[in-house]
């Protein structure tokens, strides 16, 4: 009784501490998370009384009755990323989900999700392109760029595969026989004879169909869309012979999408919608457009209202579209660009990053909530707003920032934007004619690649690719330039300098991330003093052929990393006032009995790098992400999407919340992050900021409960009330975990333990408690 009674009394506390935990941080270590866009609604199903929406790639669904929605990621059950086309079977029950890599889920109303992988990792030379799937009973019919391919829904199972040697546009099931538009002609199959065999197949027409719809009244109808290819047929709706090549035409719609609800075809999409009725003589036009359309069970309509999903009705002789809902959508960004991130005052700030034409959107998390900063704006200007290099934050304003594009320096205050400077209004340069540029283009191509504030909240500016500009001083009304030719190559200023940081010794660092003159750069303001390197000649006396140098990091022990296309590289902190310094590439020993080692990561293209709270080392790559120990000797983690819940191996960028260990990888397939198990050291452990969490620990949890605000290399001792130690180890960066274990691996029984702490040189550290209830 009495040791029930102190579990209790200190369940009181622990509660309280647990309170102080950041919402984000209570997620267990090594678990997964993804913050997904469902900006952009493309298609709208329904079935099972619930609507589900394809929306940005992603899926979630609405449930009318109780308002609730549920979103479906790889993160918690589906087996892809980035989805095609979902369809509704209703015999089976199953939504059925296409991903862009051809793998198949199928998915309850109850979330279960079952995966058919046999066609992902189907080795062949036919083309696999899924053009459309048709729900026919329990069967889903794909048309592919080969022939067809018959799903039994309920068993997740292929049934057969008629290969036609010719890519299938849509398929119809009309009782025992499929017809089928090709890119040769119609043609139509019995099902009572083997359809394996292509000589079963009637060819009997040349006229080719977007979509094929089998009305009630048994006509078959062929619509051809606004892609289609063939422009005399283009935006036709036509009658179809199921015997010979006779076809009406009967009506003209212009649309991208096109579904039929059993009175009527709906087709949708463009500036207009349309409606084909069965009697193929009742046809409406109407003046109302939506990227995403379904027909409800009480005749109005599921649609897209501001990127939302909302019901509408429709006035048939108006030709007008009636909004009875405001619509719904998940939490989430905008878009699923994340291409550059920082981590600022608890905050994730996140722009889109460069590739040639990507929207420069920027998106801030803070505590699981995203504000969208309005680009409203861009429609107004003279030039494009594309590609943002970067981002920086007013060191004196969490809410002032300035974000560097393609298309020159743009200002923000609370959210909006509030100056734009380009070749008009400031001393930036643009990539001029002589490189290819006509002048009218010339706002197009003024490279800001990127920006970083000072502690004095003076902002540093690069500008790439111009002449006679590079580095630029700017106060917000004074621009000063420090310009030096050797920042030029052929004449040019370096075309991408990119990923601006200062080190802990007050130095800028940057690099050159291009072909024509790969370069890592350090630059001293005090005194204007540059070193540029490129050339790498490695401790071995081989020069490493960089081709590009993408980022920039600064290590726990000073040490500069960079990553280029071979590998990371490292100038050691004592070698940084040396601009002929020889470079490191880390040697791995093989422990294979032999003396031989191999280069770090040698050989691995690195787009991006952080330092942890432990000192190690964080690598995005086009091959995933890689955690490297600090003394740089073992990979710790190699995550992939094949193996974890990475959305993608092309991996752009990575960030680290030091707060809470939680390890943030924009892809180019969106974001997702991982619940690492560090986080950054604290100057002083005291019993204010060193606690445990979760606490208590109640039946049932099988987490890791995680000990912070310790400082690096913490001696940890976790003890029952009498004194027994039943674990012991040292913090990881400022956190250290614990399995509720004892040192036997056996599962501690209820009680409070004692987490007695002490620094890395055995100075005195605190004591904090933590609840095990079993």
């Amino acid at each position: 009784m009495k040791t029930i009674i102190s579990i209790l009394s200190n369940i009181a506390v622990a509660i309280t501490v647990a309170t102080m935990v950041p919402t984000s941080a209570v997620a267990d270590t090594g678990t997964w998370k993804n913050y997904l866009a469902y900006n952009d609604i493309t298609k709208i199903v329904t079935g099972a009384d619930l609507v589900w929406v394809l929306a940005s790639g992603n899926l979630y669904s609405y449930n009318p009755s109780d308002g609730s929605i549920a979103t479906y990621d790889k993160a918690t059950q589906l087996s892809g990323t980035t989805i095609d086309d979902i369809e509704w079977c209703s015999k089976a029950q199953r939504l059925v989900v296409l991903y862009e890599d051809y793998n198949i889920d199928f998915i309850t109303p109850t979330g279960n999700v079952t995966n058919l992988s046999d066609y992902y990792n189907k080795s062949t030379t036919d083309d696999k392109t899924v053009n459309a799937i048709t729900i026919s009973g329990g069967y889903a019919y794909f048309a592919t760029g080969f022939g067809i391919m018959k799903i039994d829904v309920a068993e997740a199972a292929i049934m057969d595969t008629y290969n036609l040697g010719l890519s299938v546009l849509d398929i119809v099931v009309d009782g025992s026989t499929l017809y089928a538009s090709t890119t040769e002609g119609m043609y139509s199959g019995n099902t009572s004879l083997n359809l394996l065999d292509k000589a079963n197949w009637n060819h009997y027409g040349t006229r080719s169909y977007m979509h094929l719809f089998m009305m009630d009244s048994g006509q078959l109808v062929g619509l051809n869309s606004n892609d289609n290819t063939d422009s005399e047929n283009r935006n036709q709706a036509w009658k179809v012979s199921k015997t010979d090549d006779e076809a009406t035409q009967i009506f003209s719609p212009w649309y991208d999408n096109a579904y039929y609800d059993g009175e009527k075809i709906v087709c949708y999409g463009r500036a207009n919608t349309y409606f084909i009725y069965d009697d193929l003589v009742t046809y409406r036009e109407m003046e109302f457009s939506f990227t995403g359309m379904a027909t409800a069970s009480d005749g109005s309509f599921w649609v897209n209202n501001d990127n939302m999903l909302a019901t509408a009705t429709v006035d048939t002789d108006l030709g007008a579209a009636t909004f009875t809902s405001t619509g719904v959508r998940p939490d989430g960004p905008e878009y699923n660009l994340f291409g550059f991130m920082k981590f600022h005052n608890g905050r994730l700030y996140t722009c889109g990053g460069y590739t040639g034409s990507r929207e420069a959107c920027v998106q801030i998390l803070d505590n699981d909530e995203w504000t969208v900063y309005d680009d409203s704006f861009a429609a107004s200007l003279d030039h494009r707003f594309e590609d943002a290099f970067g981002l920086d934050i007013d060191p004196s304003d969490d809410n002032h920032l300035m974000l560097a594009t393609r298309t020159g320096l743009y200002e923000y205050q609370d959210g909006e934007m509030i100056n734009n400077y380009t070749i008009d209004n400031s001393p930036l340069s643009p990539v001029t004619s002589a490189s290819g540029v006509s002048s009218s283009s010339w706002k197009n191509y003024t490279f800001v690649s990127g920006v970083l504030y000072d502690t004095d909240g003076t902002l540093w500016v690069l500008n790439s690719y111009g002449e006679g500009t590079s580095i630029f001083e700017f106060d917000g009304s004074q621009w000063t330039s420090h310009h030096s030719t050797d920042l030029t190559y052929d004449g040019y200023t370096f075309v991408y300098m990119v990923s601006p940081m200062w080190d802990s010794r007050g130095l800028m660092w940057f690099t050159n991330n291009n072909w024509t003159c790969p370069a890592l750069i350090c630059y001293q303001p005090s005194t204007d003093g540059l070193n540029v390197w490129t050339s790498f000649v490695n401790q071995d006396g081989s020069t490493l052929i960089a081709e590009n140098i993408s980022c920039v990091a600064e290590d726990t022990s000073g040490n500069i990393w960079f990553g280029t296309a071979a590998g990371p590289m490292m100038l050691a902190a004592n070698d940084i006032y040396d601009s002929s310094s020889t470079f490191t590439q880390v040697k791995v020993p093989r422990n294979d009995g032999t003396s031989y080692a191999d280069y770090l990561l040698d050989g691995v293209s690195i787009t991006d790098i952080t330092i942890d709270g432990a000192g190690r080392k964080w690598f995005a790559t086009e091959s995933g992400a890689y955690l490297v120990s600090a003394d740089n000797m073992t990979q710790e983690q190699h995550f992939t999407a094949e193996n974890s819940a990475l959305l993608s191996n092309a991996v752009e960028c990575i960030v680290v919340d030091g707060s809470t260990g939680e390890v943030f990888f924009g892809t180019d397939k969106g974001l997702c992050s991982y619940m690492g198990d560090a986080t950054e050291p604290a100057d002083e452990m005291t019993k204010d900021n060193v606690y445990a969490y979760p606490n208590p620990v109640y039946p049932g949890y099988t987490g890791l409960v995680k000990i912070v605000g310790l400082t690096t290399d913490a001696d940890i001792k976790i003890a029952t009330a009498s004194g027994t130690i039943v674990a012991e180890g040292r913090s990881n960066g400022g956190m250290f975990t614990w399995d509720c274990c004892d040192k036997e691996g056996r599962r501690v029984a209820s009680g409070v333990y004692m987490v007695m702490t002490a620094t890395s040189e055995g100075g005195k550290g605190t004591v904090c408690k933590v609840a095990v209830v079993n």
